[in-house]
């Protein structure tokens, strides 16, 4: 349900056993507020109000995003292809372990992932990255062999390897990945 009271950024509530408020703006530009089951209305639109500013700005940064559709099947082909070779030299450079598998496949959430057992999954859509942020990305998750998490060992670790890792994680926030279009069923 859409909240639109005066003065209030319309957007969409969402109760459950929480404890406190937040505020999510969309790669669409919605906005969705997640409150507690038994939070006041007038209480979560005074909340909304006070964050307006920060909602138009975060609209205003998905505006200049680019968005990326999947990549075609040729740019994944040869992404993947070169992906061994890539991994075992920034393996060997950096002294990080070599993960036990590497899968490649389209992701609209997240550049990439570490499984426990060893198993790096990549977007497919880093095909069409810039290949620093390839490195990047490949290298972040090659981190995770080591450190499972995001903690302070695991952002020294992935500054050591590459010390200009905050610069180039900014850059890969120029990218939005894009839902692909849903195909109306035919009856």
């Amino acid at each position: 349900m859409a909240r639109t009271a005066e003065n209030v950024p319309a957007y969409r509530l969402v109760r459950s056993r929480r404890k406190s408020l937040a505020v999510v703006v969309r790669a669409d530009n919605t906005v969705e507020v997640r409150s507690p089951l038994t939070l006041p209305k007038d209480r979560i639109d005074h909340f909304v109000r006070s964050n307006s500013a920060w909602i138009a700005r975060k609209k205003q940064e998905n505006r200049a995003r680019t968005h990326l559709e999947p990549a075609r099947p040729e740019q994944v082909r040869q992404f993947a292809a070169h992906l061994p070779a890539r991994i075992q030299a920034l393996a060997d450079e950096h002294e990080l372990p070599l993960p036990r598998a590497i899968r490649i496949r389209d992701m609209v959430s997240r550049w990439g992932s570490c499984s426990r057992t060893g198993t790096i999954t990549l977007n497919g859509r880093c095909a069409v990255l810039p290949e620093t942020l390839q490195t990047y990305v490949i290298l972040h998750e090659m981190c995770h062999l080591r450190h499972m998490n995001h903690s302070p060992a695991f952002w020294q670790h992935l500054i050591a390897c590459l010390p200009d890792a905050r610069d180039r994680r900014n850059q890969l926030k120029a990218y939005q990945l894009a839902r692909p279009e849903r195909q109306e069923a035919c009856s």
